[in-house]
């Protein structure tokens, strides 16, 4: 070994051309050392990405597993409450297509092996506007507060989490109530804390509650709604100009009537 170390050597001393071949070898070795180090920069990036990714599957997969153990419990008395319904049909549409969204590959892959196993029945986006609809008649009907359905309605049904008053909320402006869609919002806005939930749900419920309160004559809480909302997104699109009209209002209504 060597030997072949003072036969380079020599070569670099004797030989200007081989110096040269040398040199330029070595450059283009350099090159690949950072390409290298741009290779591993990346492979972190996706590495962390896919890290966030599974502490999100595994939050989502304790969700409904800990629902799943309440149904394996006693599955007749679980299903004859219409809050506990709403939420399995909810686990197997809404929550089953976010976790593909998260990882499109992996879902395919259990859906694939449910259905290989044995022939399963999914329920539709249907299927839940049903249970919605069922839970709002109840409401309805019995004149429920909010509160209570979001508590289970009595001893056998589970809590309701803010995403899942989300989708009530949602549902009701859909098709046109507002003031239901208003009592939904209110419950999930009331429920930030109980359970993740998306900045998207959170926008939609601040700027729903804001306007909703604001058509209503309660121009002092749609400014906190829309104060929260400028908070949470410093930067969100009309924010800044809702909150200043607000804020216009109660002046001006404070110059008129400053004895209240």
């Amino acid at each position: 070994m060597f030997c072949v170390m003072l036969h380079c050597i020599l070569l670099l001393i004797v030989s200007p051309v081989v110096q040269s071949e040398v040199y330029s070898a070595l450059s283009d070795l350099d090159k690949l050392i950072k390409t290298e180090d741009a290779a591993l920069k990346e492979l972190d990036i996706y590495i962390r990405e896919q890290e966030k990714r599974m502490i999100e599957l595994r939050r989502r997969a304790k969700r409904m597993n800990a629902g799943h153990i309440e149904a394996l419990e006693n599955a007749k008395e679980y299903l004859f409450n219409p809050v506990n319904a709403f939420l399995l049909i909810k686990r197997l549409t809404i929550e089953l297509n976010d976790i593909e969204l998260i990882t499109k590959d992996i879902s395919e892959h259990i859906l694939m092996s449910v259905s290989d196993e044995k022939p399963q029945e999914f329920p539709s986006l249907e299927d839940l506007e049903g249970a919605m609809n069922a839970l709002i008649r109840l409401q309805d009907v019995y004149n429920l507060d909010t509160s209570v359905i979001a508590n289970g309605i009595g001893s056998t049904g589970s809590k309701m989490l803010s995403d899942d008053c989300f989708e009530l909320g949602q549902h009701l402006q859909q098709i046109g109530d507002t003031h239901g869609a208003a009592k939904w919002y209110k419950e999930a806005y009331n429920r930030f804390t109980l359970g993740k939930t998306s900045l998207r749900q959170k926008v939609k419920i601040l700027e729903y509650l804001a306007s909703y309160t604001y058509t209503i004559g309660k121009v002092e809480e749609a400014l906190a709604y829309i104060s929260e909302l400028h908070h949470l997104v410093p930067d969100h699109e009309s924010t800044l100009h809702q909150k200043t009209f607000y804020e216009d209002i109660l002046w001006y209504q404070q110059e008129q009537n400053p004895e209240q």
